[in-house]
């Protein structure tokens, strides 16, 4: 089996070196809004390239990282062979901090929320249902694009916090609630209690030969105003494709449902291959076929008829009856401030990703095998503890 692993390996480096196309997309420049979205979402702009995939997706270049990143997973790969057939467990590895980015998932998740303080504020201020209902969904649209960063974020630790703010006053809190399988709760609350933004959420991903496909952060989510109605929604899932070899390219599919049950109104948005259905995929490889960073959709009221048409592509803009509520380039995302004295179960207080911030690699290296083997702990404690307690209700009816 180790064999056939490093053959597969020696054989996809040959592949990409020899320049075949396999793997290679046809795309263009990308203008993000200025420097600072770039540097803060997708990394340096002088080391990271974004550019626009022509069938749809955005295509990320970063040579020394992904080398770095097929690097760790042929070697994952190659460990996981050898162990299957000498019984040992896989489990106990620890990815190497290079491929990390100093932050924990629970900082990362923020990321797609930095238009509220346009978005959730023109929703606040709406006072007809389908109005507000739009502006809701510019909110989670407009934020996709900002959730596309190939730096992997550090596994929170169970009963880990993170706490901030952003420069409109609205304040955040996160926990992380369950280690298996990973549980984030959030709240968020808008300058003067206007709306609130809460939910969970539970991280899945499904590895392919070449990709990461259906990495979905499952909800629901809600957004409440001050008048007590509440829209929920779920957000669909990303496929990130040349994990292995070829062009980087990440793309958000599925479908996009949109609910607020008090004034019975719903949306359903269809990304990329799931618009149309089996006829749109039997004609997607047409020239002329919509890039699957485009989306389509309806807000419809509780007796079925139509409130407005949807359109638009999570890379650039979004429109209701052809009138444009958000643009790529006219509006910049709002960075998130830390708390300045948050819970000592904060993320920053943790030793992995302080000395990483540091660029001491040996002590982040070290803490983080720390933190793993004593969460392995935590768990074994409480599963043994749960044993125990069901033991002692079956002597105890």
């Amino acid at each position: 089996m180790e064999n056939i692993v490093d053959d597969l390996r020696e054989k996809a480096t040959l592949h990409e070196e020899a320049g075949h196309d396999d793997g290679v997309v046809d795309s263009e420049a990308f203008h993000l809004p200025d420097r600072q979205t770039h540097d803060r979402f997708f990394g340096d702009a002088d080391v990271v390239k974004v550019e626009r995939v022509r069938n749809g997706g955005l295509k990320l270049v970063h040579d020394q990282l992904f080398k770095m990143q097929r690097r760790v997973l042929w070697d994952i790969l190659k460990s996981a062979s050898k162990n299957l057939f000498t019984g040992k467990s896989i489990i106990n590895v620890s990815l190497p901090v290079r491929i990390f980015e100093p932050r924990s998932f629970l900082q990362r998740i923020t990321d797609g929320w930095c238009f509220q303080h346009e978005y959730l504020t023109k929703a606040a201020e709406a006072r007809d249902p389908v109005e507000r209902m739009k502006y809701v969904i510019t909110f989670v649209v407009s934020g996709l694009y900002l959730k596309c960063k190939q730096e992997k974020p550090f596994n929170p630790i169970l009963g880990e916090t993170f706490q901030g703010s952003f420069p409109n006053g609205s304040r955040v809190m996160l926990e992380q609630t369950s280690h298996h399988p990973p549980v984030s709760n959030f709240f968020m609350e808008g300058p003067e209690g206007k709306y609130k933004f809460y939910g969970h959420l539970e991280w899945h991903a499904h590895a392919k030969t070449n990709s990461l496909d259906n990495c979905e952060e499952r909800g629901p989510l809600n957004v409440e105003f001050d008048d007590g109605s509440v829209y929920t929604f779920t957000l669909p899932y990303s496929r990130i494709s040349g994990t292995m070899w070829g062009d980087r390219v990440v793309e958000w599919l599925g479908s996009l449902h949109f609910e607020c049950k008090r004034h019975s109104l719903t949306c359903d948005l269809a990304f990329g291959e799931n618009k149309g259905g089996f006829w749109r995929s039997l004609f997607s490889a047409r020239r002329d076929a919509a890039p699957s960073d485009s989306f389509t959709g309806s807000i419809t009221r509780g007796d079925g008829s139509i409130a407005c048409e949807v359109h638009g592509s999570w890379i650039d803009f979004i429109e209701f009856d052809g009138h444009r509520t958000w643009t790529l380039t006219e509006v910049s995302p709002e960075m998130l401030l830390e708390k300045e004295d948050p819970l000592p179960s904060d993320s920053r207080f943790r030793k992995d990703l302080v000395f990483l911030g540091q660029k001491d690699m040996e002590k982040a290296q070290e803490w983080k095998q720390k933190l793993e083997e004593i969460q392995r702990y935590d768990r074994k404690l409480r599963k043994d503890s749960n044993k125990g307690g069901m033991a002692f209700k079956a002597l105890c009816p």
